[in-house]
């Protein structure tokens, strides 16, 4: 899926969307360091579940706004608004605001380079619940699993449920993640969207230890 994110206008979740994350805070996120204790637990157990599988572009890194440096922010933010911008043809104002919000986590995987391959951002949506979103992947890095692999290590690492805005045609790659249903679709900008909520936490990090990390064919 190539992208995901959610807006108050021109919002898109789904194979290149969830939805503009509202996501849960950066507890466990160290402005020390580009990766939060909690998801460097969760990369380990990726890197054992990934042993003689193909090797991803590099590890995945989490970090709050005020840990991001300069290069970073400006290659996440240049993603964003090639694919959701300029690739989508929707002007809209890809900053609202939500990016600098200490409890916002950034989540990218970047290649040898260090140059983002892929991206998401997860929100606080309120009472324990995480909202996944902008969910991106580089046109050049398609097709690797590499928006999967985002999506449940933010499910792994949040402290509860996790709810997404998806797009209706991409409902049944969220729901190969876990996610379901949880309400009535609804058109937005001309695309059918669905409300969409994750609720088994705990099953993510067990799956884990028992799968590699992505589906290709499922990730545009």
């Amino acid at each position: 899926m190539w992208w995901s994110r959610r807006r108050t206008s021109c919002r898109r979740t789904g194979s290149h969307l969830t939805g503009r994350g509202t996501a849960r805070g950066t507890a466990g996120c160290s402005t020390r360091s580009p990766t939060c204790s909690r998801c460097r637990e969760v990369n380990d157990v990726q890197r054992g579940a990934r042993a003689g599988a193909a090797t991803p572009p590099g590890d995945l890194r989490c970090a709050p706004f005020a840990a991001l440096d300069a290069s970073t922010l400006y290659a996440i933010l240049q993603l964003r608004v090639d694919v959701f911008v300029v690739e989508q043809r929707c002007a809209y104002r890809e900053l609202d605001g939500l990016d600098i919000a200490p409890t916002t986590r950034h989540l990218w995987i970047p290649d040898a380079t260090g140059a983002v391959c892929a991206y998401l951002r997860s929100l606080d949506d309120g009472g324990g619940v995480t909202r996944i979103g902008r969910v991106v992947t580089a046109r050049r890095s398609r097709r690797r699993g590499l928006a999967e692999r985002l999506v449940r290590h933010a499910v792994a690492t949040a402290p509860g449920a996790v709810v997404a805005s998806a797009q209706a045609h991409l409902r049944g790659w969220y729901e190969r993640q876990g996610f379901a249903v949880v309400g009535s679709g609804y058109d937005e900008d001309g695309i059918a969207h669905l409300p969409m909520r994750h609720d088994r936490t705990t099953e993510v990090v067990a799956t884990h230890r028992n799968r590699t990390h992505g589906r290709p064919g499922h990730e545009r």
